[in-house]
């Protein structure tokens, strides 16, 4: 392989084209970003289903607000992240937030609650998962406490971003 090093290029006085035969464009494709803005309800000790209900950009219209459901459209590997917040959380309490593939825990994160004087809890798990164009992930939540989900972008969000070369 070649490398070309070039101060400038300039247009051709009598036409033509550049031609990029055999170069292939790779983007990161689909992806979005989400957060939940308002709050949300949970029932205390079950796992409940977090809606994002509004996007911050969703580069494939693949993520759906009222499902709260990522379904990439294109098969491969994808980095999924997801947080909650829990204002007021209850101390001595347990949250674990999960990633769920086709209706399964595909990942999850758990966290002890100690002194919640500040801002209450903020968790987040992430994980690289591999989704068929027609799968689907969302995040969930169980928490031991009766406080509702906050919403909140700085606190409640959700994204997924297609890795290259995976």
């Amino acid at each position: 392989m070649s490398t070309l090093y070039v101060d400038s290029i300039e247009p051709k006085t009598t036409g033509g084209n550049v031609s990029l035969e055999g170069i292939t464009k790779i983007t990161n494709t689909p992806s979005f970003k989400a957060y939940r803005s308002s709050s949300q309800s949970q029932t205390q000790n079950n796992v409940t289903q977090i809606i994002y209900n509004t996007e911050i950009y969703d580069s494939d219209n693949t993520y759906d607000t009222g499902t709260g459901r990522f379904t990439p459209a294109v098969a491969g590997k994808y980095f999924v992240n997801a947080s909650v917040g829990i204002d007021g959380a209850d101390a001595n309490g347990r949250l674990r937030i999960y990633i769920y593939k086709n209706g399964s825990n595909y990942a999850f994160a758990s966290y002890g609650i100690g002194d919640t004087t500040d801002d209450g809890g903020v968790h987040q798990v992430s994980a690289i998962v591999e989704l068929d164009a027609d799968d689907y992930v969302d995040a969930r939540i169980e928490y031991t406490g009766t406080d509702n989900i906050v919403g909140q972008q700085a606190k409640t969000w959700f994204e997924a971003f297609k890795l290259i070369g995976a």
